[in-house]
């Protein structure tokens, strides 16, 4: 298993204030795609992030050695929909989680 650190980057750096119809709905498909791989055990935490640079969206992903992340990342709905928002993928080279430390 490996972990990783998604960046959902919005569309513009006033987003989500000035957050359009369409953007919303979007989100929302977001939200749904998400819930869905935390409920897969592969999204461990998920949200947006407040930045006083500005808002951004994170997640902490536990993938399978085959799984890309990147592609993870590319079938969130914002991203495939090529509105505007980006993701950034980070790995994570250790992490303490309730998991590891109870079989240790």
């Amino acid at each position: 298993m490996k972990y990783y650190l998604l960046r959902l980057n919005g569309p513009r750096p006033s987003f989500p204030h000035d957050i359009t119809a369409e953007e919303g709905a979007l989100m929302r498909e977001h939200s749904v795609y998400w819930r869905g791989l935390a409920a897969r055990g592969m999204a461990h935490a998920v949200g947006p992030v407040a930045d006083p640079k500005g808002m951004y969206g994170m997640a902490v992903l536990e993938l399978e050695d085959h799984v890309d992340p990147r592609v993870v990342g590319g079938d969130d709905p914002v991203v495939k929909a090529g509105v505007g928002f980006t993701i950034e993928v980070l790995p994570i080279l250790s992490l303490i989680t309730p998991k590891s430390v109870a079989s240790a």
